[in-house]
């Protein structure tokens, strides 16, 4: 639809500017797929479409975020903040752009301010499921579960069956202690074996049913999840890490993708090797350490009721 609207008009700087958001978006979904190979060219793409509406206008608030995004998906943080915090300012009521800057602050362990933007995007835009999702993730970030469940209802209702959200809704309920509730849904993701994304839905799914006691049937669907991943990819070492192997799968696993980073510092089937020499080494590798000590902080020191 894109290309036959340049035919139309070839110097519609509007057209590249949504061109270049779809392409940063295929950016991170590819990353998050483990379509290592496609990522490149999804970024030339972006920062190729994106360049050009700048010239054609500067003025638009996507071609920035889109900057930021294939900048966030290559790990470069600070200056993917820059380009999100730009675009906010020349157009605060753009909610992709607000959920976008709000994702960025959630990896780099600042889930207070990801939610102070992910607020504002659903202010704008109510039913934008993805921030809907973003804004749960936060809230449980800082232990403030029983929001976090309300927001991935209304997650869901607007996209029912993502099992990145599942996996989310899996997690808050073991944390609320509702056990069977998390079990259900935890075997609703190992039953939908037809949506391809994933990521790490699959993982939630084993550490759902490992921390409940059921590691027969935990061990038997981590084998069936990974039984075609190539051996470094990420996906298998959270599948280890859900069985309660994470220092193991860390050993030989690829640097996470940026959007998978956060599951680090947030997600507690890390807290058995957080003072484990090889998860720190794992950081370091990544580059990090800084955001994961940050964002730990804000994990450890939720505010209090009412903030």
């Amino acid at each position: 639809a894109f290309t036959q609207a340049l035919a139309l008009d070839p110097d519609f700087p509007h057209t590249y500017a949504s061109l270049s958001e779809l392409w940063a978006v295929r950016s991170w979904y590819r990353s998050m797929g483990g379509q290592r190979d496609k990522v490149p060219h999804a970024i030339l793409q972006a920062r190729r479409y994106a360049q050009h509406t700048i010239a054609l206008d500067p003025s638009l608030a996507e071609p920035y975020a889109a900057l930021g995004a294939v900048l966030f998906t290559e790990g470069k943080f600070t200056d993917s903040s820059a380009q999100f915090a730009h675009a906010v300012r020349l157009n605060p009521n753009h909610a992709s752009t607000r959920h976008w800057y709000a994702t960025n602050l959630l990896i780099v362990g600042d889930p207070e301010g990801a939610l102070a933007q992910v607020q504002h995007a659903l202010t704008i835009d109510p039913l934008l499921s993805n921030a809907l999702w973003t804004a749960a993730i936060s809230l449980a970030a800082t232990h403030r579960y029983e929001e976090a469940l309300v927001m991935c209802d209304r997650s869901e209702a607007v996209r029912p069956g993502f099992l990145p959200v599942l996996a989310e809704r899996s997690r808050i309920l073991l944390e609320l202690g509702r056990k069977d509730d998390g079990i259900a849904v935890a075997r609703s993701i190992i039953q939908d074996t037809s949506s391809e994304i994933r990521w790490w839905a699959d993982s939630a799914a084993i550490y759902a049913l490992q921390r409940c006691g059921l590691g027969a049937e935990a061990e038997d669907f981590a084998r069936r999840a990974t039984a075609e991943l190539p051996a470094d990819d990420y996906r298998r070492a959270l599948a280890l890490a859900a069985l309660g192997r994470g220092a193991e799968g860390l050993a030989r696993s690829e640097p996470f993708p940026a959007m998978g980073r956060g599951h680090l510092i947030y997600h507690p089937m890390w807290d058995n090797v957080r003072n484990d020499p090889r998860f720190t080494a794992f950081l370091t590798r990544m580059n990090y350490l800084q955001e994961y000590e940050r964002g730990r902080a804000q994990a450890r020191n939720p505010p209090a009721p009412g903030d």
